[in-house]
């Protein structure tokens, strides 16, 4: 007679067979990881070396960021102020509506919304107290921004 094959068994003695290799590798590498000073060491170098890359990439980021403040400083340093008062509330509402809208799109518009924020800083009569409302309303990362460009002028 011919025995029926039961697939049901098979499945589950493939899954037991490979739920045991992969207990069995977390064992081993577990073993090496705790016993083995080489395998460590290669660990923390590896650890290190992305630790490295992550650091280099962050400063090139923040100098990225610098060159394009100091070119945008450079740009609106040469822009024609507004003598107008009214003309001057008009520049100022345009400057604070455009770095609001970029600023709530993506953390990609951060500069150019503080570009936005510094020129509308530029036009207004008290700029200690607008820097006080843009630190209650504006993310922090923005802020800094406009700081930054502060300290660059």
């Amino acid at each position: 007679m011919v025995q029926q094959v039961n697939y049901s068994q098979i499945a589950g003695a493939t899954a037991a067979t490979a739920a045991l290799g992969l207990v069995s590798y977390c064992i081993y590498f577990d073993y090496k990881r705790r016993n083995d000073k080489q395998f460590r060491h290669r660990l923390l170098k590896e650890q290190k070396k992305i630790a490295q890359v992550d650091q280099k990439q962050q400063q090139q980021g923040k100098e990225a960021i610098q060159a394009a403040l100091r070119r945008a400083l450079t740009m609106i340093n040469a822009e024609p102020v507004p003598t107008d008062v009214a003309a001057r509330e008009q520049y100022f509402m345009e400057q604070v509506g455009l770095g609001e809208q970029l600023a709530a799109r993506s953390p990609e518009h951060y500069v150019a919304s503080a570009i936005s924020f510094y020129r509308a800083l530029k036009v207004y009569p008290a700029p200690h107290e607008l820097i006080m409302i843009y630190q209650k309303t504006q993310p922090a990362v923005v802020f800094d921004l406009v700081m930054e460009m502060i300290g660059l002028e």
